[in-house]
């Protein structure tokens, strides 16, 4: 199917006037949305027509921050403290998981988040590889981080892969995945990491994502 026309929807159109144009039509061609047509104009031949009546058509939400592949765990130890939450119950749970654990928990959180209507989220997260694969396979836009904690014993090579991977993608020019560097926290990483990450980010002109102010205690 290359097009496809949704007719007499209400489009939110986030444009500079933030019009809202009832009983308008969207013209998709190619897999791009090639028009937002307003009521009354002419409307192009296409392979498969929608009716939208009743419907909203506006642009994918975008989820900021995710550990998709921790959909899994959702509820685990929720009355905890941050820091025990963590230290006591997440960290050994997350020790566990395998590669497949980290794909289908991914794949769980796309399928949640494409029926919320996000269409793309900004994730944190080991076997990053994996979860870019997750995304590829479903169509899923993602920004994908290496995630860094200087408190593991082979930190260093942590933060080499993840910098080669940001390095693969962008070669790659790919259309679904924008990678990133993930230094965790400050109470993980410690100024010496977070200034390498940094010098890393500005050569490549790569986006950081990181917690923080998280709890009373840490601010």
């Amino acid at each position: 199917m290359s097009s496809i026309l949704l007719k007499h929807a209400t489009v939110v159109t986030f444009n500079d006037a933030r019009e809202i144009l009832e009983d308008a039509a969207i013209h998709i061609a190619d897999n791009r949305i090639k028009a937002v047509i307003p009521t009354g104009q002419e409307l192009p031949v296409v392979d498969c027509v929608i009716d939208a009546t009743n419907k909203i058509a506006l642009p994918g939400f975008i989820n900021t921050h995710t550990h998709a592949a921790m959909t899994l765990l959702r509820g685990y130890a929720d009355d905890m403290e941050l820091m025990p939450w963590l230290q006591e119950k997440i960290w050994p749970t997350e020790s566990r998981l395998r590669e497949q654990d980290i794909y289908w928990g991914t794949q769980l959180a796309i399928v949640e988040m494409l029926k919320a209507g996000i269409t793309l989220f900004n994730d944190m997260y080991f076997n990053y590889d994996i979860a870019a694969k997750a995304c590829r396979e479903s169509g899923m836009r993602a920004c994908i981080s290496g995630i860094l904690l200087a408190i593991l014993p082979n930190a260093e090579e942590n933060l080499k892969k993840a910098i080669d991977f940001t390095k693969d993608v962008k070669a790659q020019d790919d259309a679904l995945i924008i990678p990133m560097l993930a230094p965790h926290a400050p109470y993980t990483c410690p100024d010496e990491m977070i200034r390498k990450v940094i010098t890393a980010a500005r050569e490549d002109n790569i986006g950081l994502h990181i917690h923080l102010s998280e709890t009373r205690q840490e601010v």
